[in-house]
């Protein structure tokens, strides 16, 4: 488990993050309002019943911002947050696994006592630490997914916010997925957001100036793009770069 230190490319806060309007409310009302006025949490609870979201969850095609989108929620709230690899605390070795599960999240649990604030933990491919039981029987495998569970529970009245993320949400635990009080998806960009990319990828580029501003060209463009991941559309923008420089220097087309 680390913890996350933004860096050149890392967003600054949500507004960073193109389209996902809807998500972004949701990231406000539910986690960022509570943060921002902390006060809120008793009043809405008195006056409606409502509580705070402590676990969220992240689903859709690779490479269309979910890592990103969490980094910005971590940005925007000035919290902690932690990224457990998942590639680590998995092991070979009978109850090593749970065992590492069990340890990271006492860990957070005992840092958000301390800080005196939240934290965050974000759980990128958690599909592989908690695949449906119906079609694993070891032993092990069962008492890690137990131990996950169990851990999440334990964790929900100690200011830690967890965040699960996946492309696999099909194969996920039934129990794990029930965990999660909002499951969102972060899926394929529509055209509006496409365009909104583009003209961000090209903003800070002096030879991209004429096609930032030629709406008729860039809708075009949107159109060839539909049904590509966010990732897919920065890496073809900065191709177009290379491309142009490449032609004598000449304008991004």
């Amino acid at each position: 488990m680390t913890e996350f230190y933004p860096t050149n490319s890392s967003p600054k806060s949500l507004a960073d993050v193109v389209g996902m309007e809807e998500t972004k409310q949701i990231l406000e009302e539910e986690i960022l309002d509570y943060i921002r006025h902390p006060e809120l949490k008793e009043l809405d609870k008195k006056e409606y019943g409502i509580e705070p979201s402590t676990t969220l969850f992240f689903y859709g095609p690779p490479g269309c911002g979910k890592t990103y989108l969490t980094e910005a929620l971590a940005r925007e709230s000035g919290l902690k947050m932690y990224k457990m690899d998942i590639s680590k605390i998995g092991s070979k070795y009978v109850n090593e696994t749970p065992a590492n599960i069990q340890k990271a999240f006492d860990y957070l649990a005992k840092t958000a006592k301390n800080d005196g604030k939240p934290i965050l933990l974000f759980m990128d491919e958690i599909d592989s630490l908690a695949f449906n039981r119906t079609s694993h029987t070891w032993p092990e495998d069962i008492k890690q997914i137990a131990t996950l569970l169990q851990s999440i529970d334990n964790v929900k009245n100690a200011n830690v916010i967890i965040i699960g993320a996946t492309n696999k949400y099909d194969i996920l635990d039934p129990a794990i997925r029930r965990r999660f009080d909002e499951k969102i998806l972060v899926d394929i960009p529509d055209k509006e957001s496409i365009i909104s990319l583009l003209k961000m990828n090209l903003s800070t580029l002096k030879k991209g100036e004429a096609l930032k501003n030629d709406d008729k060209s860039l809708e075009n463009i949107a159109e060839k793009l539909n049904g590509y991941s966010n990732n897919s559309i920065c890496a073809i923008s900065k191709q177009a770069a290379l491309n142009a420089m490449r032609r004598n220097r000449a304008d991004i087309s």
